[in-house]
């Protein structure tokens, strides 16, 4: 998906989408801290919670 993702970038389609569900699905030192890094931001956390929202969970707190 990582590859797929890059050349995304460059064609028409979802290309810096499909590098982060690649690099989720990848195994790596530092993935845990990566998706931390990447759920603290403001507009992924808000877009999170609007996601939980909709499944009538409880929001992310940061």
């Amino acid at each position: 998906m990582v590859i797929i993702g890059l050349f995304l970038l460059v064609l028409p389609g979802q290309g810096i989408l499909t590098l982060l569900a690649g690099f989720i699905l990848l195994d790596f030192p530092g993935k845990f801290l990566f998706l931390r890094w990447l759920a603290r931001k403001e507009k992924v956390l808000n877009s999170l919670n609007w996601v939980r929202k909709k499944g009538n969970k409880e929001p992310f707190i940061s």
